[in-house]
Formats: C-alpha cells, structure tokens, sequence
C-alpha cells in the first residue's frame, strides 16, 4: 500500500513538472511573436505528443500588425519538414479576433490529431501564422516527441 502511495506521489510530482511551458524559438516572425504554449495533455517526460490522442495546443500571442486573417500551419522537422495538418487552419475562429490589431495580445487555441499511424520520434514542431499577404507574421519553434 506504501509503495503505491510513493508511485502516485512520483507521478504527480513529474506531470507537474513537466506541465512547465516548452521553449521557444522565433523562426523568422515579422509581425509578432509567441509568449507562452501549453499542451493539453501536458507532457510526460519527453512525451509531448502521444499517438491516438488529441493534443490541444493554446499560445499565446502578441501582434504587431493589422491583418484581416491569420492562417496557420504545422510542420515537423524529421530530417526533412513534413506538413501535419489541422483540422482547423484558420487562427480567427480559435480565439484571435480578426482583423487583428497592432500590439494586441491573443490567446489562440487549437487541436493538432496525432494518428497511430505516426511513428515514434523526437522532432522540432514549427507554428507559422501566416497574415493576408501569405508573410509568417509569427513563427515559432518548439522540441516535440510522438510517442
């Protein structure tokens, strides 16, 4: 009974640990940025993206332009950049409110599907809000792992 109370305890210690935000790196934004991401599930270890499940991804963001649309797109770096697709590419009905306006803040909330058909793998998840004209007006980076 002890040892299942001291196993329940390590696992909430480490999915709190883990629930902590991933770093970020900027891949070339030119109208804004990320400030904060958070997976739901949260992490466990490296896991970031456990195959079968939905994650939903919620960033928050900073815009520093007027756009009337914002549209994203995932990618991942698995020696060669590979398109993942989300069920919903359009950032203006996932919390940013379009036209947006320069210097406001957002909270964009979306579901990325990760398919058993996906292999295990360590990757670099890339984020591009792409505005009218088709420019990254943010673009960001983050270290994944399907697991």
């Amino acid at each position: 009974m002890q040892s299942q109370l001291v196993f329940c305890v390590v696992i909430v210690i480490l999915a709190v640990v883990s629930a902590g935000s991933l770093p970020l790196k900027d891949c070339g934004s030119k109208a804004g940025k990320v400030t904060s991401i958070s997976l739901d599930p949260p992490p466990v270890g490296s896991c970031t993206f456990p195959r079968g499940k939905n994650v939903t991804a919620t960033l928050n963001l900073e815009i520093d332009e007027a756009t009337s649309k914002l549209t994203v797109k995932c990618k991942g770096d698995v020696v060669v950049w590979v398109n993942f697709p989300l069920p919903n590419n359009d950032a203006c009905s996932q919390g940013v409110t379009c036209p947006t306006t320069s210097g406001s803040s957002y909270t964009f909330k979306t579901v990325i599907p990760i398919l058993h058909e996906y292999p295990s793998l360590r990757l670099v998840v890339q984020l591009e809000f792409q505005d009218d004209n088709g420019q990254d007006a943010i673009c960001v980076q983050f270290p994944g792992e399907i697991c």
